[in-house]
C-alpha cells in the first residue's frame, strides 16, 4: 500500500501533499476510533514515522529548490555579463580609428563600425550587414572617389579585388580624391572569417614624405634631383641592399606603390611587394636580376632585355659601386630598336638608291668639272692675254707724258690711263674669282700680326680718302689671327676701298673688336647706305647699286671676291646698313693662341681645316632622314653629336644631360610653334654665347637680314661639306680659347 501511495517518480511536492493528507485521515481515525488501542496505536507510530519522512523530504526540497534558485541567480549574472560584454566589444570596434568590417566563413558581412568605407561616402549608405563579399566589392568599385580611376577599368579593378580577397594577409594603398590616402589590411582568421581594415594613412603617406627628406642630406637631395631628370628608372642599394635612392620613373616603369619605396627598405622586401608583368608573364627576368644581387662574391655588370606589358622594350643595367652598393637602371629602348629595324629596311632602300644615283652623279660630276676647268683656263688664258697688250699700252701711254702736250692732249691721256687702270683691275678681280672658285688656290693659314698689316692699309689709303675731303681713322691693334695674309689684305683691301668709293662726305673708319676667341675686323662708313632690299644682291658679281656710275667706280666684283675668301676661308661675314647714314662690313677671324704664332699649315682649297676629338654639337633638325645623315657625317670627324628633333626635345636633353655642347646646329624650320631663331635665341639667353649655326632651305633676303642681325652663322641647304668644316673649326677654336 505504501509503494502505491508514495512513488518515487512523483515530485517532492507531490509526496508531500500525500504525506500531509495521510497524517490528517490517521488523525481522524484515532480520534473517532479510540476503543481500537492496539491497533490505533501502530497507526499512530506509523503516521508518526511518515511525518518525519515528510519533513526530511520537504528539507531536500528546500535545499534543491535554493540551489536552484542559485543557478538562475547564476545563469541571470552570465546573460547579463554577455551582454556587456558584447555591448564593450561593438563600443570597442566602434572606437577604432579604422573602418571595421568583418566577413564570416560564408563570406557574408556580419559586423561593422560606423568608420567602415567613411572614405567613399557616395556607396557608404549602400553596404550593410548581411551583403556577401562579391556585392560589397561591386559596389566599392562605382565609387568616384577612387583617384583616377577610369570608368572601363572599374571592372578588372573589381575582379583583381576579388581575386586578392582569397588571399590569407593582404595590404594594398589606394590613392583617393583630393590627395588622399587609404590603406587596405585583410587577415583570414582561424575560423575563416576574414577581417578588413580600412586606414586614412593620407598623414602618414606626407608624413613619410617629410621624413625621407628630413633624413638625406644635402648630397642625397642633389643625387635624388638628379635621378628624377634622368629618363632611365634608376635605384640605388647600399652595402647592405637597403634602398637608398630612387627616381620616379622606375616607379612607373615597375608600377609599383608610392609607399612600397621607402629608404632603408631590403632587396628581398621590394622584389616580395614590386614585380611587374614583364615577358608575357614570365619571372626570368626578375629571378635573374634577384640572383646577380644577392651573388656579392662574382658579380660582373648586369645586362639584359625584357619586353613590358604593352609591347616596350626595357634594357636593364646592373653594376656595382665602389662602396660595394649597387645601381640598377631601366631604360626604354623601344624607339631605339624601332628605329634599328626601320634602318636595315631604309638601309636596303637607300643602297639601291645610292646605287643607281652614284652612276648619274658620277657623269655629272664629269661634266661639271670638265665645265669648270674650262671655265677656269678660259678666264686665265683671256686675263693673261688681255693684261699683255693693256701692259704695252700703258707703257706707250707713258713715254707719251713726257712730251709736251696741250692740255686738252692731257686730258685725254689722263682719261685713258684711268680707262686702262680699269680695265686691268677688272681683269684681275675676275682672276681672283676664277682662283677662288676653282679651288686652286694653295692658302697659307698661319699666325699673322695685325699691326703692321694695318699701318700698311692706313699708308694705302689714307691719301686716296684724303682725295675725296673724307676723315680716315684707323684703330691700331697688335694682336695676332689666324688666317691667311694674302687673302685677309684683300679681302680688307676691298672693303676700304668700296667705302672710299661710296662715300661722299664724313669719315671711314677701320678698326677690330674682341668677341669671345675671335677678332671681329670693320669697316664703317657715312656714305650712301645699302637698301634692305638689295643688301644680299651686292655680293653678286657684277652688281651695282648705281648703275649710272663710271667704271671708274667699279663693276661690281669687289664685294663678291670678299664673299668667296671669306667662305674659303671660313671667316663668316656680314653687314649692316642704313640708306643715308652708312655701312658698316664685318668679317670674324680666330684669335691666335701662342703657342700657335709660328706655325703654318698648307692645305689646299676644300681641304679638312684642324678639328680635335672632342667636340660636341647639339642638332637640332625634325627631318628623320636628314638628321642620322648629318650626324654619321660629323662622326667621321670624331665630333659628338646630341640629336634632338624639335626644340621642346633639346631643353630636355640639355636638362637631363646637365651639359653645355660646344656648338648649336639647328634647321630653320622645326614646327608651327618655335622656328630655329627662337630656339638659337633661347639658348643664347640661357648659356651665353655659344657658336651656332642656322640651317635652312630657306635663301630670302629676310632670313639672311635675321641671322645678321642675331649674329647668326647661317647656311643653306643643300649643305656642302667645306662649310661644316669651316664652322666646326671655328667652334674648335673657340672652345680651346675658352678653356672647355
Amino acid at each position: 500500500m505504501r509503494s502505491q501511495l508514495l512513488r518515487p517518480d512523483d515530485t517532492l511536492e507531490r509526496q508531500s501533499d500525500k504525506l500531509l493528507q495521510i497524517c490528517e485521515v490517521l488523525m481522524n481515525r484515532l480520534e473517532y476510533e479510540s476503543d481500537q488501542s492496539g491497533r490505533n496505536l501502530a497507526q499512530f507510530e506509523h503516521a508518526a514515522i511518515l511525518e518525519e519522512q515528510q519533513k526530511q523530504h520537504n528539507s531536500k526540497l528546500q535545499a534543491v529548490l535554493r540551489k536552484l534558485n542559485h543557478t538562475n541567480i547564476d545563469l541571470e549574472a552570465a546573460k547579463q555579463k554577455v551582454e556587456l560584454t558584447k555591448r564593450d566589444l561593438s563600443e570597442a570596434i566602434e572606437a577604432f580609428s579604422q573602418g571595421f568590417g568583418l566577413f564570416d566563413h560564408n563570406d557574408i558581412l556580419v559586423m561593422k563600425n560606423s568608420r567602415f568605407c567613411e572614405n567613399f561616402p557616395d556607396v557608404k549608405d549602400s553596404i550593410d550587414a548581411g551583403m556577401n563579399v562579391t556585392d560589397f566589392i561591386d559596389i566599392l568599385s562605382t565609387s568616384h572617389y577612387f583617384h583616377a580611376l577610369h570608368p572601363k577599368r572599374r571592372a578588372t579593378w573589381a575582379r583583381k579585388r576579388k581575386q586578392d580577397y582569397a588571399k590569407q594577409n593582404l595590404t594594398r594603398t589606394f590613392q583617393l580624391s583630393a590627395d588622399r590616402w587609404i590603406r587596405i589590411n585583410q587577415h583570414k582568421t582561424s575560423s575563416r572569417s576574414t577581417v578588413i581594415l580600412q586606414t586614412d594613412v593620407t598623414d602618414i603617406v606626407k608624413l613619410q614624405a617629410l621624413e625621407r627628406d628630413k633624413l638625406v642630406d644635402s648630397q642625397v637631395q642633389l643625387i635624388h634631383a638628379t635621378l628624377d631628370h634622368l629618363s632611365d628608372g634608376i635605384c640605388i642599394f647600399d652595402s647592405d641592399l637597403r634602398l637608398v635612392g630612387w627616381n620616379q620613373r622606375l616607379i612607373r616603369i615597375l608600377g609599383g606603390d608610392e609607399t612600397d619605396f621607402r629608404v632603408g627598405t631590403n632587396f628581398d622586401t621590394l622584389y616580395g611587394r614590386v614585380r611587374p608583368d614583364f615577358d608575357k608573364g614570365n619571372d626570368r627576368w626578375a629571378k635573374e636580376i634577384r640572383s646577380w644581387v644577392l651573388n656579392e662574391n662574382k658579380r660582373h655588370p648586369l645586362k639584359l632585355e625584357v619586353q613590358g606589358d604593352a609591347g616596350q622594350v626595357y634594357y636593364v643595367n646592373g653594376r656595382s659601386m665602389p662602396d660595394e652598393g649597387l645601381l640598377i637602371s631601366l631604360r626604354d629602348i623601344t624607339a631605339e630598336r624601332t628605329v634599328s629595324k626601320n634602318l636595315v629596311r631604309n638601309n636596303e632602300i637607300l643602297e639601291h638608291r645610292v646605287e643607281e644615283r652614284t652612276i648619274e652623279l658620277e657623269i655629272a660630276l664629269k661634266d661639271a668639272k670638265t665645265a669648270n676647268a674650262s671655265k677656269t683656263r678660259f678666264v686665265a688664258a683671256a686675263s693673261h692675254d688681255v693684261l699683255q697688250p693693256l701692259s704695252a699700252a700703258k707703257l706707250f701711254l707713258d713715254s707719251l707724258e713726257k712730251a709736251t702736250l696741250s692740255r686738252q692732249t692731257q686730258l685725254v691721256l689722263n682719261k685713258t690711263q684711268d680707262a686702262l687702270q680699269s680695265v686691268e683691275s677688272i681683269l684681275e678681280a675676275l682672276l681672283d674669282i676664277s682662283k677662288l672658285e676653282s679651288d686652286r688656290e694653295t692658302l697659307d693659314v698661319g699666325s699673322i700680326e695685325l699691326g703692321p698689316l694695318l699701318n700698311r692699309m692706313r699708308n694705302e689709303f689714307a691719301p686716296k680718302a684724303a682725295a675725296k675731303n673724307l676723315k680716315f681713322s684707323l684703330v691700331q691693334c697688335m694682336g695676332h689671327v689666324i688666317t691667311d695674309a694674302g687673302l685677309f689684305q684683300r679681302i680688307l683691301r676691298n672693303l676700304i676701298s668700296n667705302a672710299i668709293r661710296y662715300t661722299d662726305s664724313g669719315k671711314i673708319l677701320v678698326g677690330a673688336r674682341r668677341d669671345s676667341s675671335n677678332l671681329r675686323i670693320e669697316v664703317h662708313d657715312t656714305g650712301r647706305g645699302i637698301p634692305t632690299d638689295q643688301q644680299t644682291k651686292v655680293f653678286s658679281e657684277f652688281y651695282r647699286l648705281d648703275t649710272a656710275a663710271s667704271a671708274a667706280e667699279g663693276m661690281g666684283l669687289g664685294l663678291a671676291i670678299v664673299e668667296r675668301a671669306c667662305q674659303r676661308l671660313g671667316h663668316p661675314l656680314g653687314m649692316e646698313s642704313e640708306v643715308g647714314k652708312g655701312t658698316k662690313f664685318h668679317f670674324t677671324v680666330p684669335i691666335s693662341d701662342t703657342a700657335l704664332d709660328n706655325e703654318s699649315t698648307q692645305r689646299k682649297g676644300g681641304g679638312t681645316p684642324k678639328l680635335t676629338p672632342g667636340l660636341v654639337v647639339l642638332l637640332v633638325e625634325n627631318d628623320a632622314q636628314l638628321r642620322p645623315a648629318i650626324s654619321l657625317f660629323l662622326k667621321k670627324w670624331k665630333v659628338g653629336v646630341i640629336e634632338a628633333c624639335c626644340a621642346d626635345e633639346a631643353h630636355e636633353l640639355l636638362d637631363e644631360l646637365q651639359f653645355v655642347p660646344d656648338a648649336f646646329l639647328i634647321d630653320y624650320k622645326l614646327d608651327n610653334k618655335t622656328s630655329g631663331l627662337d630656339l638659337a635665341l633661347n639658348l643664347r639667353t640661357r648659356f651665353g654665347v655659344i657658336p651656332t649655326c642656322i640651317m635652312s632651305a630657306n635663301r630670302s633676303e629676310e632670313l639672311v637680314a635675321q641671322c645678321l642681325a642675331a649674329e647668326l652663322d647661317l647656311i643653306h641647304k643643300p649643305i656642302e661639306p667645306s662649310v661644316f668644316q669651316s664652322f666646326l673649326s671655328s667652334a674648335w677654336e673657340a672652345q680651346a680659347l675658352a678653356g672647355r
